[in-house]
């Protein structure tokens, strides 16, 4: 999210806003491991894994709610990412290569 909003001479302005909303997306994803191991059980932190049978039914609130941060962080996130991907890829071979005249190397 920082990378994208530092470059602003590189990129369009809706592609850093879009790679904002993506990288948001991704942290909410990553904070649900933690978040459920802190809030709900802790049954994810075993090793080796717990079998499926000991993973126990909480219908907290926590876990409710946590679950929604990884549905939505889901959308935002990981269904967005390869677009977001795509889009920079193709601008910056939009751009045009350095040249020998412009002083700048050419690898």
């Amino acid at each position: 999210m920082i990378v994208n909003w530092r470059l602003y001479g590189l990129l369009a302005r809706g592609l850093r806003w879009f790679g904002i909303i993506v990288g948001f997306g991704l942290a909410l994803v990553g904070v649900f491991f933690l978040g459920y191991a802190i809030f709900v059980d802790t049954v994810m932190l075993r090793i080796p894994a717990a079998p499926e049978a000991d993973y126990p039914v909480n219908y907290t609130p926590a876990n409710l709610l946590l679950h929604q941060v990884v549905l939505v962080g889901t959308i935002m996130g990981v269904l967005t990412l390869p677009f977001w991907t795509i889009l920079v890829g193709r601008s910056m071979l939009k751009e045009s290569p350095p040249t020998m005249e412009s002083g700048a190397p050419v690898s």
